[in-house]
């Protein structure tokens, strides 16, 4: 698990390589609340989908690769931290459950 910055701006892209990946998260404000893309490698797998506190954010179909999590008390972006769980740490969070 990795902790990754994150800003309390509304509007903001985050790049990560990781697990031999490159994603780009980007957080933006719209009138529907904040909404978010994932790209893997420059492929789209979410485009406009509603950002849901401390839930995962990459689909389920995904789960060859990492996800990320952001986690707050509240709703907002605000003093949020940004999550990142690897292939190992999702595989060790199953063997567990």
């Amino acid at each position: 698990m990795k902790r990754l910055i994150m800003t309390d701006l509304p509007n903001q892209s985050i790049d990560y390589p990781a697990d031999g990946v490159r994603y780009k998260l980007r957080i933006y404000e719209s009138d529907l609340g904040f909404l978010y893309d994932i790209y893997i490698d420059d492929a789209a797998i979410i485009s406009g989908s509603r950002l849901v506190i401390q839930f995962p954010l990459i689909p389920s179909r995904y789960l060859e690769v990492g996800n990320f999590i952001i986690l707050n008390d509240f709703d907002s972006l605000v003093n949020a931290e940004l999550m990142y769980f690897s292939i190992e740490d999702l595989a060790n969070a199953r063997q567990t459950a």
